[in-house]
């Protein structure tokens, strides 16, 4: 049995997903380019790809689209921090790790959702 939504809280959620969408940009922490060797870069073709809220539809972003080249530099690049990273003390590594945790705070903070599986 299929159950209809009103067409305005679709609206209203497709709003509040939009204002998430910029409010974690405005904060830095929505970016639409590739991560590699510390710095965001664009994309070798310069292609984009949408990301969408599947609910609403709404664009959320248009992020870069690495290609082959990409991949192989971004391998590259881990491979070679790799063998830093190993060398550092284990205290070290763990400080690091627990601020990507404090950053993934602050995304659920800026939503005001978080993600159960």
């Amino acid at each position: 049995m299929k159950t209809s939504v009103p067409s305005g809280a679709i609206s209203d959620y497709r709003g509040q997903v939009e204002d998430h969408a910029s409010a974690l940009r405005a904060a830095g922490l929505l970016h639409e380019e590739l991560y590699i060797g510390g710095k965001w870069v664009q994309a070798g073709g310069g292609e984009r790809l949408e990301v969408t809220d599947p609910a609403t539809g709404a664009v959320l972003a248009a992020v870069a689209s690495a290609e082959p080249g990409d991949v192989a530099e971004a391998i590259a690049v881990a491979d070679a921090a790799r063998h830093i990273w190993a060398v550092r003390p284990a205290t070290e590594r763990a400080d690091a790790t627990r601020s990507g945790g404090r950053r993934s705070g602050s995304v659920a903070a800026l939503t005001g959702r978080t993600t159960r599986r």
